[in-house]
């Protein structure tokens, strides 16, 4: 390998940043002051301020503690140009591109008249905090305010990076300055924030706390406070502007939600996802947010499982040595977006990755180690974090037909591998171009990027509004790539109506897995406000606990976990119950 190519043991994605930036393509890189090209990571380290020291670091912040208290889990931005003496130095355990989190909305149904969420006539919520990191939050909109006009929030903070010198800027809009604004004709105007019109977040938040004091159903938890983050959905990933939040700020809200309620329990929710990664509980995402729940009782983080259930991104199957299989990539007319895909298989089995054309012409062949650089591709094939095999093809723009993905098993001890096709919300004359496998496909194992923790409570889609109440066609199915079980819950996310932002006082009505993951936290929330009545103190494990023995289980009619439905439907006055027969030691109840 010459001195300039990327070095073959870095994540595929930042192995792919050195290149472009040795070929002088990227156009889009943040820079420091010094004029380096940055890019945004999270890595795992043995001694923080000594990560922090190290040239070509910036912006560097601690996260939480690991959960095998290893090391601990940090964001940064990087030089480029120190990306491999950053990755060999003996302080840093593992390093990862920080990845796009994109939103988990799909097309806004049309109107029916359909109830949201119901008001739970027990505590509310009260003396408890619900963190929404989320897109756009209508402070205005009359179900965030007390019956005096002001605000209910306890803050808003919103992240922007400044794509000249790549400084993340963070504003914190305090109650008092909310509230100031709430006095003017043109709130948002004075205040300097506008949610925009129908905004993802403010949907969501509403769902979760919004009190219905705009003549509108209450949400779950109508008397909990807020915290409500609006990533910088600008933020730069690997030399290209993305289009909404990345993994390293969404995790630096995290922490500033749970550094902000300090002893007050929180329950935070995410409505947000990408579908590439190890799925296995490994990414330093998850690890960060696994960190940070185990540090305090009463907290809890829920994020919607994914609407990829039907959308093909999937693919996995067996391979023994000497043999091979074919995936078929379809890249529509008309998608003018990148596109990636991503594999990982065993790193005890050793497999060759070929792209070839509908010609079955060869692009290229990489095996472990080795990567490859052509027109309109770039591929790398490495050794992950977590020591099995990950191998990545970005596609440029405009490269429609079918491409042939094929898999040689050089080694196969186990010989199972699984595919992803990166999510992508291009839409051109309102068809749906997401590149796509052609049959045979496999819809399990679709869950969101960041839902494979080993602490967060992942969420489930059902049609509450269907007698027979089945799954949403769209709701993302497990088990985890390491076969554990997630989803873990269902909630109602079908044709829900809540409070559509811009208007002070309108719903709108939405369907998604991010309709539904704010129902469990709302009830979460219900769950901590009556442990709070009696001073209990109830640890992540108990809060699952508790959450999944207490669902309603027909449907699904198995006995057991079902990979949509999780361990059930979330039954939000049983779960709340569970919580007080933990007082005198009481049988949990049905």
């Amino acid at each position: 390998m010459s001195e300039q190519n990327p070095p073959s043991h870095l994540d595929p994605r930042l192995q792919k940043t050195i290149a472009r930036s040795q070929a002088g393509t990227n156009e889009n890189f943040e820079t420091s002051e010094e004029a380096e090209e940055l890019v945004s990571v999270i890595a795992k380290v043995k001694n923080v301020q000594t990560f922090l020291e190290l040239p070509g670091v910036y912006q560097g912040k601690r996260i939480t503690l690991a959960p095998d208290k290893s090391g601990h889990i940090v964001t940064a931005k990087v030089s480029v140009s120190r990306l491999e003496q950053i990755q060999q130095s003996s302080v840093v355990m593992t390093l990862s591109s920080a990845q796009p989190i994109k939103l988990m909305l799909k097309d806004t149904l049309r109107e029916i008249g359909l109830s949201a969420p119901g008001p739970l006539e027990m505590n509310g919520g009260n003396g408890v905090i619900i963190g929404i990191i989320d897109h756009g939050c209508d402070f205005a909109h009359q179900n965030f305010r007390n019956s005096d006009g002001t605000t209910r929030l306890l803050s808003l903070m919103t992240q922007s990076v400044n794509l000249i010198n790549g400084q993340t800027k963070e504003i914190i809009y305090t109650p008092d300055k909310i509230n100031t604004a709430l006095q003017n004709i043109n709130p948002y105007q004075q205040l300097g924030y506008d949610p925009g019109y129908s905004s993802h977040g403010t949907h969501v938040m509403d769902i979760a706390a919004g009190n219905g004091l705009a003549k509108m159903s209450p949400g779950v938890a109508p008397k909990a406070d807020i915290i409500f983050v609006d990533p910088d959905y600008r933020d730069i990933q690997n030399g290209e502007l993305g289009n909404f939040a990345d993994s390293r700020n969404l995790l630096n809200s995290v922490k500033y939600v749970f550094d902000e309620a300090g002893a007050t329990p929180c329950v935070i929710n995410i409505s947000l996802g990408t579908y590439g990664g190890p799925h296995d509980g490994t990414s330093l995402v998850e690890q960060g947010i696994d960190g940070l729940v185990m540090e305090q009782t009463n907290r809890a983080v829920v994020i919607a499982a994914g609407n990829a259930f039907d959308d093909r991104i999937h693919a996995s199957g067996t391979i023994t040595e000497g043999s091979f299989t074919d995936l078929h990539w379809e890249v529509f007319e008309g998608d003018t977006t990148n596109n990636e895909v991503e594999i990982w298989y065993s790193g005890e089995d050793e497999f060759r990755i070929e792209l070839l054309n509908r010609d079955h012409q060869s692009i290229f062949n990489i095996g472990v180690g080795e990567k490859a650089d052509s027109p309109g591709f770039f591929a790398a094939h490495t050794k992950g974090s977590n020591g099995d095999h990950q191998a990545m093809i970005f596609s440029g723009s405009g490269l429609a037909g079918v491409w042939i993905v094929r898999i040689h098993g050089v080694k196969a001890a186990h010989g199972t591998f699984h595919a992803w096709i990166e999510r992508d919300d291009n839409r051109n004359l309102h068809k749906f171009n997401q590149s796509r496998f052609q049959s045979p496909v496999d819809n399990t194992c679709t869950l969101g990027s960041i839902c494979c923790g080993q602490k967060s409570i992942v969420v489930g889609s059902y049609n509450g509004k269907d007698p027979s109440l089945p799954i949403s066609y769209f709701s993302s199915a497990g088990p985890t790539r390491d076969g554990r079980q997630k989803p873990e819950i269902s909630a109602p996310g079908h044709f829900i109506i809540a409070a559509c932002s811009r208007t002070i006082n309108e719903p709108k009505i939405d369907s998604g897995t991010s309709m539904a993951a704010p129902v469990v936290t709302g009830v979460i929330a219900l769950m901590l406000a009556e442990a709070v009545k009696y001073d209990l103190k109830l640890s992540i494990d108990e809060i699952r606990r508790l959450l999944f023995s207490t669902t309603k289980r027909n449907p699904p009619a198995e006995q057991g976990w079902n990979n949509q439905y999780g361990n059930g439907r979330v039954n939000a006055v049983a779960a709340v119950k569970s919580v007080t027969a933990l007082v005198g030691n009481m049988p949990v109840p049905s």
